[in-house]
């Protein structure tokens, strides 16, 4: 409970009772409810002082569907620092990433780091525009939130519900109130907001534990 309420998650109620019904198979629901959309990738930006517990919000979410890929990338492929003193390389840079969908920008509380990336990124030619679905956070609400409503939005509700679902992650419906139906060919970069190198995103820390592989700074 001490940890939980340090990262401000509110999902506890099995600390109280911690019997449940596991999901079942969900491979045939994706299967059905992705199977006829295009494929797309995603890039994911990082830069010193991201948050770990935003940028798995982001990432368990979006690699939980079978029909996205994410790319996390950087300037340049060196040692980033997280927030909590994680030490992350990225796979890709800017000039080595494959060809990309859409941007998203991951959530951090380091204003001057995010502006040098966000910069970087929209110096270059042909780049899609930059996506910040963490801008306006409700109270209460976590990065995975954030991600969730997302796909909802530019995908489908069905699908968000089944991510969520294969994660254990107890979706409020509230989240697909604007859930696209039906799939759409491939996410768009005008459905959600574009930031210009200057924005400020929104910091969050309130998801759940990073999954990339990463070792304790410091």
């Amino acid at each position: 409970m001490d940890v939980a309420s340090q990262l401000g998650y509110t999902h506890t109620g099995a600390l109280d009772d911690p019997r449940f019904d596991p999901p079942g198979n969900l491979r045939p629901a994706m299967a059905l409810f992705t199977g006829f959309e295009v494929r797309h990738q995603t890039g994911v930006l990082l830069y010193d002082g991201v948050s770990e517990f935003g940028l798995a919000g982001l990432l368990d979410f979006e690699l939980g569907s079978t029909s996205a890929r994410a790319f996390v990338m950087a300037p340049e492929r060196t040692i980033v620092r997280g927030a909590s003193g994680f030490l992350f390389v990225p796979r890709f840079t800017f000039a080595t990433v494959l060809a990309l969908d859409r941007v998203l920008l991951s959530a951090g509380g380091d204003a001057a780091s995010r502006h040098r990336v966000l910069t970087a990124w929209s110096a270059g030619r042909n780049h899609p525009a930059i996506d910040d679905i963490y801008q306006h956070l409700g109270n209460g609400e976590s990065a995975y939130d954030a991600t969730l409503r997302d796909i909802a939005r530019t995908r489908d509700g069905a699908v968000a519900q089944t991510i969520a679902s294969s994660l254990f992650y107890p979706a409020d419906a509230a989240l697909f109130t604007d859930a696209a139906w039906p799939v759409g060919d491939s996410p768009s970069a005008s459905t959600s907001e574009s930031v210009a190198p200057s924005s400020h995103a929104k910091n969050s820390a309130t998801s759940g534990l990073c999954d990339q592989s990463s070792r304790r700074g410091g």
